[in-house]
C-alpha cells in the first residue's frame, strides 16, 4: 500500500498534469475536504476551484516541500507558481481579466489517508497574497527602522 507521503506526491503530480480524474480517484468519495476561501467541503467542489485556478494560470505548477508523515497524516508546505494569462473566476470574487503577472502562493496542507485514499484534507492559504500580487490591492508597506 502507498504511503501517505506517496499519495500526497501523487496528488501534486495529478494537479500539475491537470488530471482531475486521477486527483479525485486519490480521495474517498465522501472525503472531508476544505480550503480557505473556497465553498464546499467535498472533492468535486474543490476540483471546480482548482480548474478555475488552472484556467487563470495555465502554466501554474504546484510544488510540495518539507513533507512530514506521521502514520495516516501527512503535512507539507505547498507552493503554487504561475502567470495569470487566462481569465480567473474564483468563487465569491469578481472575474479577473488576464494581468500577465507572475504569482507565488504559499499554503499549508494536511492530509489524512485511510485505506490508501485521502479521507480528510485541509488547505490553509492567504487569498490576499493572490490579490496583492495581481495588483488588485495595495501591498503592505515595508517597515522602516
Amino acid at each position: 500500500m502507498a504511503t501517505t507521503q506517496t499519495i500526497f506526491a501523487d496528488a501534486t503530480q495529478a494537479l500539475n498534469a491537470h488530471d482531475y480524474d486521477k486527483f479525485e480517484a486519490l480521495h474517498e468519495p465522501q472525503a472531508d475536504v476544505w480550503q480557505s476561501g473556497m465553498p464546499g467541503k467535498d472533492i468535486k467542489a474543490q476540483i471546480e476551484g482548482l480548474k478555475a485556478l488552472a484556467a487563470g494560470f495555465p502554466d501554474g505548477r504546484w510544488i510540495a516541500e518539507n513533507p512530514i508523515e506521521d502514520g495516516e497524516r501527512c503535512s507539507a508546505e505547498h507552493r503554487f507558481e504561475g502567470t495569470q494569462t487566462g481569465v480567473l473566476r474564483l468563487a465569491g470574487a469578481p472575474e479577473i481579466a488576464p494581468t500577465g503577472k507572475k504569482v507565488t502562493l504559499n499554503a499549508s496542507v494536511v492530509l489524512t489517508v485511510r485505506s490508501g485514499k485521502v479521507s480528510r484534507a485541509r488547505v490553509y492559504t492567504d487569498r490576499m497574497q493572490l490579490v496583492e500580487q495581481l495588483g488588485l490591492a495595495p501591498t503592505p508597506a515595508k517597515a522602516t527602522v
